[in-house]
């Protein structure tokens, strides 16, 4: 099946006046594989639709998690994503459809089509969640896709936050690392990884001893760090802070 090309991004048309006050969250969630990095995902993706009921969400879903575990369908295809946005709809974008066996194409296209839309109007609060971000950027300054650098540097002009999932902060980029103004980190004893908490104001030896299922929440603007347990409440997940 054809990929989707170019001329399947939407057309630039008028773009809302950037507002350089807005305040927006860049979160980095990081910890390993099956500490809880997804349902923590969930319920600050459930926090934030509370605070912004007319807010959109935009979901690269190459898992298929999260069309599973919010109400939303997956989107295959370019026509539905754009149906979606002008209806203000959540877009959770399932790539295997148009880009079977091209997931960094897949990624690409999802982030300059992301932005487009969402320096375009109307003028709504807008969140884009990405998992394992770790597999669609390198350490290079060039490895970053145009898209995601312009969501992550200049996403904030048109009140659009980021939340990126990485089992690993160390496989993110630096220039990308240094966006996220907000972290929550699961226990995790990899060096290079602690390194990076550590710059955030987070202690290493706090990270490394964490108990299961336990995070810490660090935000960086505000040097103020608190400490969550995820709890299952009829199979829905909670942050509870202690």
């Amino acid at each position: 099946m054809r990929a989707a090309g170019r001329s399947d991004i939407p057309p630039a048309g008028n773009f809302m006046k950037p507002d350089y006050r807005a305040e927006t969250r860049r979160t980095l969630i990081t910890g390993p594989s099956g500490s809880g990095k997804t349902s923590a995902a969930l319920c600050l993706i459930t926090s934030w639709k509370k605070k912004n009921p007319a807010g959109q969400l935009f979901v690269f879903d190459h898992k298929g998690e999260f069309s599973l575990r919010l109400p939303a369908r997956q989107l295959s295809r370019p026509g539905q994503m754009q149906a979606a946005f002008e209806r203000g709809a959540t877009v959770v974008f399932n790539p295997h459809v148009c880009f079977t066996g091209s997931l960094d194409v897949a990624f690409q296209f999802f982030t300059d089509w992301t932005f487009l839309a969402c320096s375009q109007g109307p003028a709504r609060e807008k969140l884009v969640v990405i998992d394992e971000l770790q597999n669609f950027v390198g350490a290079a300054r060039s490895d970053i896709p145009r898209g995601l650098s312009c969501l992550a540097e200049t996403g904030r002009c048109y009140r659009t936050s980021l939340l990126c999932i990485a089992q690993a902060s160390n496989f993110v980029n630096n220039r990308l690392r240094s966006q996220f103004n907000q972290v929550l980190a699961f226990r995790q004893n990899e060096t290079r990884a602690l390194d990076f908490l550590e710059t955030c104001g987070l202690e290493k030896g706090e990270v490394a001893s964490l108990p299961e299922k336990t995070c810490l929440l660090r935000q960086t603007e505000r040097l103020q760090t608190e400490r969550y347990r995820l709890r299952f409440v009829r199979n829905r997940p909670r942050l509870e802070r202690i």
